[in-house]
């Protein structure tokens, strides 16, 4: 299955409820008119006003970074549904609180039979995965994006053994629910460190590059045809703040240098080192403290909570 571009246009309706997902959005996986599986996201979750803007772009904002996601539709989600399903109500600190019946987001749920999709991957599977090096592009665009959560990702299992990682979850972009970016560079990584390791065509020069072509007009358009109730004034101010910063060659290059850092615990020299190194034994979190440290004289390590 390839994974097409992603579409605000269309909205399909939620025909069947299949299960609750795990996480703090409390979405479902339903199925919807056309046949389809979505992981569908509401907007009166607990994760902030915003969140279905924050799906909707982030995810787009990946797509123009020719970053792997799934395929989204905007999904209406009608009162009858509800009313005949409480197991997809929402759980708060109170009571059960039901959904707000209106436009959702809707990612396409990939678990199809012919592929095995995996949530967590097992380090020694890590070198069959053919897009590695799409993990550093996608770490730099969350870390300049404000992505405030660590990295979601799922493997999807080919023949021969190979295998693509699909990025998923983009509800801690621009600022979070909480619409203050994260300063902390490391907070927007993928938790399984390892998997940046040994990459052999990936230079810092490169990343840049990839950033720089971005056409955030089409970021724009974008959003001019997204629900109304979605486009809020906050979250436009949010997504401009992210915007502003991932056009700035100055922020790129200084997240650049603190990517490395966080990775393996010293700053390389110069703008085209590569990052495929041999990767060095894990350092104590003491040692790359100091090592943050040294590099930028600042005292204050910029990858560490």
């Amino acid at each position: 299955m390839r994974i097409r571009r992603a579409s605000c246009t269309a909205a399909v309706t939620v025909t069947r409820f299949i299960r609750k997902m795990r996480g703090i959005a409390q979405a479902i996986l339903a199925e919807a008119s056309d046949g389809n599986l979505y992981v569908v996201k509401f907007g009166n979750s607990s994760h902030g006003p915003n969140l279905l803007f924050r799906e909707s772009v982030g995810t787009e904002l990946y797509r123009i970074s020719s970053l792997p996601v799934p395929p989204w539709r905007a999904v209406i989600l009608g009162k009858s549904f509800v009313d005949k399903n409480p197991g997809c109500w929402l759980n708060t600190n109170e009571q059960l609180a039901r959904p707000q019946c209106a436009l959702c987001f809707g990612s396409q749920y990939l678990g199809e039979k012919s592929f095995e999709i995996l949530e967590i991957l097992p380090s020694s599977f890590h070198k069959w995965v053919q897009n590695r090096a799409d993990f550093w592009r996608a770490w730099l665009i969350d870390a300049l994006a404000g992505h405030t959560d660590c990295r979601q990702a799922i493997f999807r299992m080919r023949d021969r053994g190979k295998i693509d990682a699909i990025f998923i979850d983009q509800g801690a972009m621009f600022g979070g629910a909480e619409a203050d970016p994260c300063t902390f560079v490391a907070a927007s990584r993928y938790l399984d460190r390892r998997i940046y390791e040994g990459i052999s065509d990936l230079s810092l020069s490169a990343l840049k590059h990839q950033v720089s072509q971005l056409d955030f007009d089409r970021l724009w358009q974008t959003i001019n045809h997204l629900p109304s109730e979605w486009r809020t004034s906050s979250a436009i101010r949010c997504f401009s703040q992210a915007i502003n910063t991932l056009a700035q060659s100055r922020a790129v290059d200084q997240t650049l240098q603190t990517m490395v850092q966080c990775q393996f615990g010293l700053a390389d020299q110069g703008g085209t080192t590569f990052l495929s190194r041999k990767p060095v034994r894990a350092a104590s979190p003491a040692a790359v403290q100091v090592g943050a440290r040294t590099a930028l004289g600042n005292g204050k390590p910029a990858c560490v909570r």
